[in-house]
């Protein structure tokens, strides 16, 4: 939603799409990013990014929802989660945004089988929401590492079929991918990165394990689910890669459970 709304902004703005000289463009990662994971640097170039490339307060307003709707994603509290649907909804209207009312009707759409994903907490309110799909496909930017060991851990998991891709896919399986994999016994089942254009089909589960794969996605894509796992490979160790296993692990096991072969 945000790249979607960056995206008409420079058209508007610019009469073409956003090149490397404009601030937004430039820094469309940071954009995609949890707020809570910049660092107080980042923040401040953040708000100079937008001060300067964004005259309508459109993209700040988007990347606003977008981390109401993280927050709530992330959230564990019954309570405090229908407080935070509540806000987003509210923000997403107030913000008038047509990007921001779409992705508002796919949540309220989506929502019964959202909180499949949400943390233990909400087991309660989820136990008898079930989906069925005929695979899953789980999807990174690049298919190099995440979205792979979330296919792998899915095989585990469940008999129905899973498949990763890319929406950028990288030229190989990151080699601490493949290490992470062998720690822990899986078969990576893509043996090099595909693009999702080349992998999706009708009647697939699609989720999505990045943020950055998400936005890229854009709206012309069925809705999907969102999971906002951290990317190892820009951090490097094999600590980050672990890290991305155990978070993957878990949501891949919830969602298992909560899913039947259609």
């Amino acid at each position: 939603m945000v790249t979607e709304v960056r995206q008409r902004v420079a058209r508007e703005q610019h009469g073409r799409r956003g090149r490397t000289i404009d601030p937004a463009w430039a820094h469309r990662r940071m954009l995609l990013s949890a707020g809570d994971r910049l660092t107080p640097a980042q923040l401040v170039r953040l708000g100079r990014v937008l001060a300067a490339d964004d005259p309508t307060d459109e993209i700040g307003a988007a990347w606003a929802v977008k981390e109401l709707l993280r927050q709530l994603l992330n959230e564990r509290d019954p309570d405090r989660i229908r407080h935070r649907l509540w806000r987003f909804y509210d923000a997403a209207a107030r913000v008038d945004l047509p990007e921001a009312t779409r992705l508002a009707q796919t949540i309220e759409t989506w929502w019964p089988h959202i909180q499949v994903f949400l943390p233990d907490a909400m087991a309660d309110l989820v136990r008898d929401v079930q989906v069925s799909t005929a695979r899953a496909v789980f999807v990174c930017s690049h298919n190099s590492a995440r979205s792979q060991l979330a296919a792998a851990l899915w095989c585990v998991r469940s008999s129905i079929p899973a498949t990763s891709a890319g929406t950028e896919p990288a030229a190989h399986v990151h080699p601490d991918a493949v290490a992470a994999a062998r720690r822990h016994q899986l078969t990576l089942p893509t043996r090099r990165p595909v693009h999702i254009n080349n992998v999706l089909a009708h009647g697939d589960l699609l989720v999505a394990v990045c943020d950055a794969a998400h936005e890229h996605l854009g709206a012309d894509v069925p809705p999907r689910l969102h999971w906002s796992v951290p990317d190892p490979v820009r951090v490097g160790t094999e600590d980050a890669f672990e890290r991305a296993y155990v978070d993957l692990e878990d949501r891949v096991g919830r969602l298992a459970e909560a899913i039947t072969l259609n």
